[in-house]
């Protein structure tokens, strides 16, 4: 049966995705689109410090915690956190 959500993560990349680049603990680079925002909100709609990115849950799982992504032309460490349940994986970003 599919879910409802199942093309979700191509509608908010291709409406508000950017081109990223991924790269592995081997140095290996996975161009992708990503949803970038410079600063996260929670859940209560507050404005948190610190970068996150939003990536299919296929292109997340290329990538571990810690290892990098570069964003135009800044790099950041990626911070994995849990899949979001609809398709998509939120990696909050510290800058290098």
């Amino acid at each position: 049966m599919a879910s409802p959500f199942d093309g979700l993560p191509s509608v908010f990349l291709g409406a508000f995705g950017e081109a990223v680049t991924l790269v592995d603990s081997e140095g290996v680079e996975h161009a992708t689109t990503g949803v970038f925002r410079a600063q996260s909100v929670d859940a209560l709609g507050m404005t948190q410090p610190g970068a996150v990115l939003h990536v299919s849950s296929a292109d997340a799982a290329k990538v571990a915690d810690g290892d990098t992504v570069r964003v135009g032309s800044v790099e950041y460490v990626v911070r994995v956190e849990e899949p979001d349940g609809k398709g998509m994986v939120p990696m909050r970003l510290e800058a290098i």
